[in-house]
């Protein structure tokens, strides 16, 4: 049914399906992300951006497994090939997923892994919101700070890229300006 709507019809269902919990609607969102779902992989996933920001508040916690699984298994010249809108949805969905309990540390590791292979330079790219992300005053990030600092951390092992530690590096001397700003972002989280 979902494939043979057209946009505006499978918009109306994941909206209304968002708000019905039951047993057959927690199948629905397994067989979205099913083999032969259309959310099987995630360059696929990306061409229903929309969509999958759509369950991504639905089933956070799928979309979240989803989404980092398929990002750990790209390189980093492959997640450099995420680009234009592709790149602006997948950043929408992580935004989702940043303000939840229990999405919020996968969250911040996929914003990582798109940092490290970075295309665009507006400030709400995502090296930007991954370095808003680790400010200890953070309005909207449940991530407590211990986890947000073992997260950290994880960026300066040694087999990480150098793209990676300078994201680190950038994100520790962001807590040291004095000039600091949020920007409130939109999410059902």
């Amino acid at each position: 049914l979902l494939v043979g709507l057209e946009q505006a019809g499978r918009l109306r269902l994941i909206r209304r399906l968002r708000n019905i919990k039951s047993r057959e609607v927690t199948l629905f969102w397994e067989e979205l992300f099913a083999d032969d779902g259309p959310f099987k992989d995630l360059s696929s996933t990306l061409t229903y951006g929309y969509l999958l920001r759509l369950v991504a508040s639905a089933a956070p916690e799928k979309v979240a497994s989803f989404v980092e699984g398929n990002l750990k298994a790209l390189s980093q010249q492959e997640r450099l090939t995420i680009a234009g809108k592709a790149r602006r949805e997948l950043m929408w969905i992580l935004e989702e997923l940043l303000f939840r309990k229990k999405t919020s540390a996968a969250a911040v590791r996929c914003l990582a892994m798109i940092a490290e292979a970075e295309t665009e330079d507006c400030s709400n790219n995502a090296t930007g919101v991954f370095i808003e992300s680790f400010d200890p005053l953070h309005p909207q990030l449940p991530l407590p700070l211990h986890d947000r600092l073992s997260l950290l951390k994880d960026l300066f092992s040694p087999q990480n890229t150098v793209e990676s530690r300078l994201i680190g590096i950038k994100t520790i001397e962001s807590a040291f300006d004095g000039m600091k700003h949020f920007r409130l972002r939109r999410s059902s989280g």
